[in-house]
């Protein structure tokens, strides 16, 4: 039996700007869109033998003609990873500090030959470290939590949207075409940073810009709670901004060493789909 997967397309609306209504036109190659995909099985393993006919790409209720679906090879230059730590100093309890130095250190032990590796600090709002592999194992080593003024929840979250716009636009010229930002915090602070309403201002502009900036990018957000087993309400994955940008939340597991392994895989074991930008967002 065929199992169709089907991708949220909605980031076409996000990157394209509306045109005013013309008729249809055949497709050029200034038409064609590219979205990086990646496909897992129920363990979460990445699934590299699907066709055409596998995959179908909608926008609402509008289905995307499909030009081509490619899988990377293993000499493909696209494998070589791009990947941004960022480490939450704001909020973390100190308790959970040398949980997040491992986490950052074994993230670091799984690079390959050819991958990039940076480091950043949620307090710094993107502002990374050197790429080069000892700095950023010494600035992991030194990481601890930064003694910050109470922070309001809504100006929290609009400064982690603020972060992670700053870091998808430092990574808009990055080599290689998907890129990964990895954060280490509560799932709360990086996935579901919006507050209830009546204790925020309305965000919904500052999450658009994140969407945007992540999408132009292609950019793929992780995020790893430290807490462990019963450290958050929701399991994760099922929503939030990881899932919005193709990644996800990891919240509720001691498996830690397991996560980062899946989200190397996922970095470079992807599909290109290629397929006709809708006429209306033209």
């Amino acid at each position: 039996m065929r199992t169709a997967l089907l991708i949220a397309a909605y980031v076409i609306g996000l990157i394209a700007s509306p045109a005013p209504t013309q008729a249809p036109a055949p497709a050029s190659k200034a038409h064609i869109l590219e979205l990086d995909v990646v496909a897992v099985d129920g363990q979460g393993k990445p699934v590299t033998d699907l066709k055409p006919g596998d995959l179908e790409v909608w926008l609402e209720s509008y289905r995307l003609p499909l030009q081509s679906l490619t899988v990377l090879s293993d000499d493909d230059e696209r494998r070589k990873r791009s990947v941004i730590l960022i480490l939450d100093d704001m909020t973390i309890a100190p308790e959970l500090v040398p949980r997040i130095r491992r986490a950052a250190t074994q993230t670091l032990e799984r690079l390959e030959p050819g991958d990039r590796l940076s480091l950043g600090l949620l307090s710094d709002g993107g502002i990374v470290t050197s790429a080069d592999p000892a700095a950023t194992r010494q600035a992991i080593e030194r990481f601890n939590v930064r003694a910050t003024a109470p922070i309001r929840p809504d100006d929290l979250s609009a400064h982690v949207f603020a972060t992670l716009t700053n870091i998808a636009r430092q990574l808009a010229e990055a080599p290689g075409h998907r890129k990964t930002v990895i954060t280490i915090g509560p799932g709360w602070v990086f996935d579901t940073p919006i507050p209830p309403s009546n204790v925020s201002r309305n965000l919904r502009d500052e999450w658009t810009a994140t969407l945007r900036a992540m999408a132009l990018s292609n950019v793929a957000l992780y995020v790893i709670d430290p807490g462990g087993v019963g450290s958050s309400p929701v399991a994760g994955g099922a929503g939030g901004v990881a899932r919005d940008t193709g990644g996800h939340a990891f919240m509720n597991t001691n498996d830690v060493p397991g996560t980062i392994d899946r989200i190397m895989k996922e970095a470079s074991s992807y599909y290109i789909v290629r397929f006709d930008d809708p006429p209306f967002f033209r």
